[in-house]
């Protein structure tokens, strides 16, 4: 029995043993890919703005334009970590909508049935005087599947995290009281927003309008202002919006300037601008990838139209 239960200890001991260092092999090679993925994504990006030949005499002779931003799904993606039940006091244009890609979850582990059976019979086994005999053939039948768990954990996250590359970490929280109650917001800015703010700032005055609430509105504004060192000339919330039904809000750019030939909006509800289409450029919304580049396909454009006299005369093409 001495030599039973020596050989049992030893086992076991092995059996930790085995399990840890299958643990720390895969979470080593998680973060190893982890670290690969992110310097891809962190990659710099530049835009050559050198001005042409005859530019600035060209600038001189046209108005300086306005550009309205929209800040939902087209700078930012937030989502709210608390929901909120009543659908009057919704803050942002999505926050109903809002995806659960905060909360990540593995799927269901095979054979769990099958494991749970065995579980129970083990414990039924413990008082028996075979019980460490029992243990050991439990546990050696566990091990290859806590390691499948483990595997089946780590393809998970890779394949949520990096293949599909829809769930980025946020880059600021934001806490509110709504009605004494409070809603936290994680917030992701759309990848290259900083850049792409630092560029525009130089060729336009920039207008942010948004049909979320002032409250939410006026912070991330103020954290995007803070990181890519600009300043927005104006900034126009919900009640500057013409509300045609509770969750149906429309941009009307005559509130900001009555001089259409030298004003557009980027947004990516076509129903916000839908009083002046022809000064609008549509976006695809974002809601959170990290494989995002549609700001930096605009810069091109934008770099152009500011040297039309015109803007409707270019986005009624669109």
């Amino acid at each position: 029995m001495l030599v039973v239960h020596q050989i049992s200890c030893f086992c076991n001991r092995s059996y930790v043993l085995i399990r840890e260092l299958v643990s720390i092999v895969v979470y080593g090679c998680f973060l190893v890919i982890k670290s690969f993925v992110r310097s891809l994504n962190q990659s710099a990006v530049t835009y050559d703005d050198t001005p042409l030949l005859k530019s600035k005499q060209r600038l001189k002779k046209v108005k300086r334009k306005i550009l309205v931003l929209d800040l939902d799904e087209t700078l930012i993606h937030s989502t709210a970590k608390n929901a909120i039940k009543n659908q009057n006091r919704i803050v942002t244009q999505n926050t109903a909508n809002s995806s659960s890609d905060d909360k990540f979850k593995l799927n269901n582990l095979p054979f769990k049935n099958l494991r749970r059976r065995w579980q129970q019979n083990r414990l039924k086994q413990t008082n028996e005087s075979y019980s460490s005999g029992l243990s050991l053939m439990y546990k050696i039948f566990e091990l290859p599947f806590q390691v499948f768990d483990i595997m089946l954990s780590l393809g998970n996250m890779l394949s949520t995290r990096f293949v599909n590359r829809n769930v980025t970490p946020p880059d600021f929280q934001l806490d509110l009281m709504i009605q004494r109650e409070k809603i936290e917001f994680l917030v992701r800015k759309r990848p290259h927003v900083d850049l792409f703010l630092k560029k525009v700032a130089k060729w336009y005055d920039l207008v942010v309008f948004t049909a979320s609430l002032e409250m939410y509105g006026s912070e991330v504004c103020d954290m995007l202002e803070r990181d890519s060192g600009i300043k927005f000339k104006a900034k126009y919330y919900r009640q500057h919006c013409v509300q045609e039904n509770p969750q149906s809000f429309t941009k009307d750019l005559k509130i900001i300037s009555n001089d259409m030939a030298n004003i557009f909006i980027i947004d990516n509800s076509p129903n916000a601008y839908k009083l002046s289409p022809d000064n609008a450029i549509p976006i695809k919304s974002f809601v959170g990838a990290a494989n995002d580049d549609h700001l930096l396909g605009l810069l091109p454009m934008l770099d152009c139209l500011r040297f039309c006299s015109d803007v409707r005369n270019i986005l009624c093409r669109n």
